[in-house]
């Protein structure tokens, strides 16, 4: 089972072109190594924000965090649980 869900999954393997299909892409996969160059970077980054329903700004989009699949998910799973944690702070209307 991998290490994230199964909508980052299916995102994530459209752009790994060198990834097994009937393997677990690994956490520590640098996305080169899969085969995934800068451009692809960033329509992965705008069709996992799409899949996940989060914004990743800019800032936040480092080399550390863009090197690895388990990286970029973590950077992902930060801000799922950021907006999760905003709406149970928010007042009922």
């Amino acid at each position: 089972m991998p290490a994230w869900p199964k909508e980052f999954d299916e995102v994530l393997r459209r752009f790994c072109r060198f990834a097994n299909p009937d393997e677990e892409i690994d956490a520590d996969a640098f996305f080169l190594e899969l085969g995934v160059d800068s451009l692809a970077m960033l329509s992965l980054i705008v069709e996992s924000e799409e899949a996940l329903g989060v914004i990743l700004t800019p800032d936040l989009l480092t080399a550390e965090s863009l090197a690895t699949t388990g990286g970029f998910w973590q950077l992902l799973r930060e801000q799922l649980e950021g907006e999760a944690d905003r709406q149970e702070s928010e007042p009922a209307r």
